[in-house]
């Protein structure tokens, strides 16, 4: 019975329009169950992925990636996945990510406040003009999405007049984190990954010859990675902070639209902003899945997974246990104990958690004063992926 379910989360469009009823039972009967369809573990309930997480289990050789994924090497995009920060294990996880994490610290992001502040701003003024008529537009293409893209596109030296082109390779790249590829989705990742890896070529060129204030120019400045290593991790990090902070901000206004009681909360409370974000993190987590294999034999939520089995990670339904959770699907701005796994654990904790946080904070700060009358006017249409969750089209009017 729980193999049909999580056949039905991975391969039916069920399991992306409405994955938390199927979850939920397949973490009521088997919180850790093996799923013989994938060659893996499902680990579904809070405690055990947070033990998963805790023990820093690895990721995935390239040789256990031959043998699952027969051709990847073929495939450029994973051929990028499978060898970055993102999919490797200690010293070469180490080394790469210490290139990289001195952008990211809350001291650094908290640097970052007033830009992002006037990125925010001018994405409300922008929503503000385009609906200014009372027709419906779409929340993502004005707000959702432009926010970190313009962030993003600022930190990694992508040019403004290129980041609508780089939404879809972002949206392309992170699409292969899907654990079900179809030949199409592959396609349109290796074509993505290969286009954005020339471009951050030309940029590591560019800021080699002329430096500016970015993450690309100090990468180079260091001279700790080669150039073929900097535009993969460039590449890597946009995509990362671009889809999973859109995903943020749609489905945090989708579930303020849904909750007009706790929508009232944020406009007359303010303060609540930042709560409220770990809420939405946690009722609507961005990254749904994430993967690693084990070591040793590991008792993980009372069941023994073999050495070097792989496990699926659900961390949207970790984050609706009800044994960690009071009334985990009701959605509680206010709520105390939202203590979620939405940016994962252990070595591998979200590199960008900090920056999604301050792009979010500062919106919904924002968003409840600017538009007390902003409302749905539309059916919601959400990304065909399981990994990766939140809307492509949010119909508003404001």
């Amino acid at each position: 019975m729980v193999d049909g379910l999580v056949e039905s989360l991975f391969f039916t469009p069920e399991g992306y329009e409405s994955p938390y009823p199927l979850t939920a039972r397949i973490r009521e009967l088997a919180p850790v169950h093996y799923v013989s369809a994938l060659n893996m573990y499902t680990v579904s309930s809070y405690d055990g992925c947070v033990r998963a997480y805790g023990r820093d289990m690895r990721l995935g050789t390239l040789e256990e990636h031959d043998k699952e994924q027969p051709g990847w090497r073929d495939h450029p995009g994973l051929h990028m996945f499978f060898r970055s920060m993102l999919m490797s294990n200690p010293p070469e996880h180490t080394r790469l990510r210490q290139a990289v994490v001195p952008f990211f610290t809350g001291r650094r992001v908290a640097e970052l406040s007033a830009t992002v502040e006037g990125v925010v701003d001018r994405a409300l003024d922008a929503l503000a003009d385009a609906g200014s008529d009372g027709s419906a537009v779409n929340f993502q293409e004005f707000v959702g999405f432009a926010i970190p893209s313009a962030v993003a596109g600022r930190l990694m030296g992508v040019a403004e007049e290129d980041r609508a082109r780089f939404q879809w390779i972002a949206e392309a790249t992170s699409s292969l984190t899907d654990p079900v590829l179809t030949p199409e989705v592959l396609a349109k990742g290796d074509e993505a990954v290969l286009e954005a890896i020339e471009y951050f070529r030309r940029v590591i060129d560019d800021r080699r010859a002329h430096p500016v204030q970015d993450i690309p120019s100090m990468l180079v400045e260091t001279g700790d990675l080669r150039d073929d290593e900097l535009a993969e991790l460039l590449v890597l990090m946009y995509a990362a902070s671009y889809e999973t902070t859109a995903c943020l901000l749609g489905s945090g206004v989708a579930a303020l639209l849904t909750h007009p009681q706790e929508n009232r909360k944020l406009q007359q409370d303010p303060g609540l902003a930042a709560n409220a974000v770990e809420e939405m993190l946690r009722w609507e987590a961005p990254a749904q899945l994430a993967y690693r294999y084990t070591t040793v034999d590991t008792e993980v939520a009372g069941t023994v997974v073999p050495q070097g089995t792989g496990m699926i990670l659900l961390q949207g339904a970790a984050n609706r246990d009800p044994l960690r959770f009071a009334d985990p699907d009701r959605f509680d701005i206010s709520r105390q104990d939202a203590r979620h796994v939405a940016f994962g654990g252990g070595i591998h904790l979200c590199l960008g958690a900090h920056l999604a946080r301050l792009e979010a904070r500062l919106l919904f700060e924002r968003l409840p004063q600017r538009f007390p009358r902003l409302a749905q006017a539309g059916e919601v249409q959400v990304r065909k992926a399981v990994d990766i969750r939140g809307p492509l089209i949010l119909p508003v009017t404001v």
